[in-house]
């Protein structure tokens, strides 16, 4: 499921940005599958952090990824040079994944308490151990 469609950028960032940024041909018209690109690239960033805490797809899903997911792909879809706004969203959205990722930020998620997200990391079992240092002196 991805965490954000063509419709948001829409809304977000509006056609003429949109059209400016993916019409590579010179047609006249949006690249749908430039900017579907874009938010696929920033779907599997936010899954790599997403998917180390939470069961994916999540359903329903947080505003706050769809947010992060749109400005993720809008900054991917740039040019070189990237105004100071765009960039700032992005460092935003990459910060709010990497505290999440470090479990210092949480996700609204129906049904999932912060502490059950929290704690579900990895564990390990071991046995005791068969060769002791006294064992071992033996030999």
């Amino acid at each position: 499921m991805p965490y954000a469609t063509i419709q948001d950028m829409l809304d977000r960032f509006g056609e003429r940005r949109l059209l400016d940024l993916t019409d590579r041909d010179g047609n006249g018209a949006i690249d749908a599958a430039v900017i579907d690109l874009a938010l696929a690239d920033a779907d599997a960033l936010i899954d790599s952090y997403v998917g180390r805490r939470y069961g994916l797809p999540l359903d329903p899903m947080p505003a706050v990824l769809r947010q992060i997911a749109v400005d993720i792909a809008f900054f991917r879809l740039q040019p070189a040079t990237v105004s100071e706004d765009v960039r700032k969203r992005y460092e935003d959205a990459q910060a709010f994944l990497q505290d999440f990722g470090a479990g210092k930020a949480t996700l609204d998620v129906a049904g999932i308490s912060s502490e059950q997200a929290a704690t579900g990391g990895p564990a390990a079992i071991t046995q005791d151990r068969i060769f002791s240092r006294d064992r071992l002196e033996e030999f």
